[in-house]
């Protein structure tokens, strides 16, 4: 209608990781989806991998990622990641910890390689970021920060959950995921439609794992 307001609607796709498209005939609605569907099957890199460092004030506790492997005092972090079509998002999770005594932020560096799926060349592209480590300082997270760290860490809990019961020890199954199920409702309590099939997930475990907990006690 001539009343659309294009810039409204802009803000709210680019804050929700959207994407806004005018269509004036009908016809063009085919095109845009289309187009849409197409940058989502399309491959963008190859070969992609991420560098994690954190300057001489932090260190790496734990990585949320596949076969990620942290040793202590770790400041740097290498993970090979899957090849990314258009369009497509990923999301690698760490928790650090500032070095005892230390003053100032948190330095981080993210240096993303890959090669490109249509040219063949390599492309490289960084980022640094900063957390405050001063007392009277209350960080402010993103939100969507908050919900993937409790996904990771309930997904994490699974895993965790699965390994113990491979071994039978099943007081430690329990355990594991139910101070992952809590540390998850601590960093994000509110209400998420992907969250919530998580933490579904693990009651279902838990409920399962009672049993075996209540029959088998090993604590």
């Amino acid at each position: 209608g001539e009343h659309l307001d294009t810039a409204l609607l802009q803000r709210l796709a680019g804050g929700t990781r959207g994407l806004f498209h005018f269509v004036a005939d009908p016809q063009d609605v085919q095109k845009v989806f289309a187009a849409e569907v197409n940058s989502l099957l399309l491959p963008a890199a190859r070969s992609v991998r991420l560098r994690l460092e954190l300057g001489p004030t932090g260190r790496i506790v734990e990585a949320f990622h596949e076969g990620a492997c942290v040793q202590s005092g770790q400041r740097e972090l290498d993970l090979d990641l899957p090849d990314l079509n258009a369009g497509a998002t990923g999301v690698v999770m760490l928790r650090v910890r500032a070095r005892p005594g230390a003053r100032g932020p948190i330095e981080a560096d993210a240096i993303l390689t890959f090669r490109s799926a249509t040219t063949g060349r390599s492309g490289r592209e960084s980022a640094r970021a900063e957390l405050g480590l001063e007392a009277a300082a209350r960080p402010q997270f993103d939100v969507e920060v908050q919900r993937n760290a409790a996904i990771a860490v309930l997904a994490q809990g699974l895993a965790d959950m699965a390994k113990a019961c491979d071994e039978r020890r099943w007081a430690a199954a329990d355990r594991a995921l139910r101070l992952a199920r809590d540390e998850a409702q601590r960093l994000f309590p509110g209400e998420d439609q992907d969250l919530q099939r998580v933490r579904e997930i693990a009651a279902g475990h838990l409920r399962t794992l009672q049993r075996y907990v209540d029959r088998f006690r090993d604590y």
